[in-house]
This record gives structure tokens, C-alpha cells and sequence, in this order.
């Protein structure tokens, strides 16, 4: 306990605070200005503008006019192949706890922004004793995923429609090619809570997935469980969103260092 509140008395606040600045405007995907983003923070305008501009020139932030974002540094640092072991290594046994109680994989996507996602933790069942069938670092086109489309529901539907192209890919029958009908889909998982993939990327394929929020209700991640059609759907729905609520409040847990 005492080495936790040294480690708060030397911890730079500035540093912290800047590092929350950077938090909030992941949260803009089109760009925030400054004012936005002392709301968001609870920080002076003033102190957001100084941490700003040391952020641009550092090229962690990129500005237009006065609309701030994201900037390429962080791009680079996010790409770099070892970022992401330790968070897997620290997830891997919750994951793998939560696969075999369905005999099925277990994954756990981080948010990114623009309704993208990546997988980077999977858990193994019984039933896959290897890594081949692991899909860690894996994107899935958005329409055509229950991660995917939970992380759309997530933005309003014009967002979603830029985003989009006019005719969705088709990979079976099943697959939602109509924005339209996209749309309907997503205020659906909008209502439930849970998202559903049903034949839709390949055919004997169903996969469920929930959300991981923080209290506050933003969304970190996504956690899925995927496997054949007619074996996973044994399960029934609702045992399996509870099952995926359930390891997403240890993943948070984990996350956050509680």
C-alpha cells in the first residue's frame, strides 16, 4: 500500500493530465478543440491549450485550424508488434477460464476508433489445445462481425454511413450487404445490448458478443465467443451474454490494476 501512494506522490501530474487530454480526444473521431476538450477533462482552457500545443510538437497531436486530433506518433507507437504481449499475457488465463466453461474460444477486442477493433486476447477450450485457430491481432470487416457490429452501434448511424461503402461485401447469403438493413441491425444491438453473427461471414459460423464499459459507460472493448452454429447455440443467448458480462468485468478488472 505505502509503495502505491509514493508511486502517486512522485507521479508527474502534468504528465497525467496531458495523458488524459489524449484520452478524451480518442473520443473525437472527426476532432475536438480545445474547449472540448477542457469539458471533457475538467481541465482549464488555458492548460489544455499549453498541453496541446507541447503534444503537436511532439507529434502526438495534429492540429487544423482549431480543431485538434490524434497525431501520427501515436499511429507508429500503436503499430509496433510487442505493444500489445503484456496485455494479452495479463488477460490469457481469464480468457481461457471463460472458454471452457463453452468448450469454445473466448476473445477480448480493444476499441479503436471509427468502429474498428483489435482482438488481443484469445482464450482456448479444450477442444483447441493449439494456437492455429487463434485470430489474435485479426480485423474482421465491421458489417459482417458481432465485435464489428457492436463497435458500429456504438456511433450514430451518419457516422456509420460514412464510414461504409454504398454495397457491403458479401461472404455467404447471409451477410448484410444493404446499409439499410445494416442499420436496423445495429439499432437492434442498440436495444439488446449484445451483438449476433448468424451464417453471416462464413456458413456453420455464429459468434455473440457484449460490451466492456467502465462506469462511466465508455466503452473499452468488446468481448466475444464464437464456434459452430448449432453447437454453440446450445448454450441458448442469454446464458452466453451473461457468461461474456461476467469475463468482461474481470477483464476490466485486470485492465485497470484493481
Amino acid at each position: 500500500m505505502s509503495g502505491d501512494n509514493e508511486a502517486s506522490t512522485l507521479a508527474n501530474k502534468s504528465v497525467l493530465k496531458a495523458l488524459a487530454v489524449l484520452t478524451a480526444l480518442g473520443d473525437y473521431p472527426d476532432g475536438a478543440s480545445a474547449t472540448d476538450l477542457a469539458e471533457a477533462t475538467g481541465t482549464s482552457r488555458p492548460t489544455v491549450f499549453r498541453m496541446l500545443l507541447s503534444l503537436e510538437t511532439a507529434g502526438y497531436v495534429e492540429r487544423t485550424g482549431s480543431t485538434y486530433r490524434l497525431g501520427w506518433e501515436l499511429v507508429r507507437l500503436s503499430r509496433l508488434p510487442h505493444l500489445d504481449r503484456g496485455l494479452s499475457a495479463k488477460l490469457q488465463p481469464i480468457l481461457n477460464k471463460y472458454a471452457q466453461q463453452v468448450n469454445e474460444p473466448v476473445n477480448f477486442a480493444l476499441r479503436g476508433s471509427r468502429g474498428s477493433f483489435d482482438i488481443v486476447a484469445e482464450g482456448i477450450s479444450n477442444r483447441f489445445l493449439t494456437t492455429e485457430e487463434q485470430f489474435l491481432g485479426s480485423q474482421f470487416p465491421p458489417h459482417a462481425s458481432s465485435t464489428g457490429k457492436l463497435m458500429l452501434s456504438e456511433l450514430p448511424d451518419a457516422k456509420v454511413l460514412k464510414l461504409l461503402p454504398a454495397r457491403l461485401e458479401k461472404f455467404t447469403e447471409q451477410t448484410i450487404t444493404s446499409r439499410k438493413r445494416l442499420l436496423e441491425e445495429l439499432t437492434l444491438v442498440r436495444s439488446q445490448g449484445y451483438a449476433t453473427l448468424d451464417n453471416e461471414l462464413e456458413i456453420g459460423l455464429f459468434s455473440l458478443s457484449v460490451p466492456v464499459r467502465r462506469a462511466s459507460g465508455l466503452l473499452i472493448g468488446v468481448m466475444a465467443v464464437y464456434g459452430p452454429s448449432e453447437r454453440l447455440k446450445l448454450h441458448g443467448v442469454p446464458n452466453l451474454v451473461k457468461l461474456l458480462q461476467e469475463a468482461g468485468a474481470e477483464v476490466l478488472e485486470s485492465i485497470d490494476g484493481n
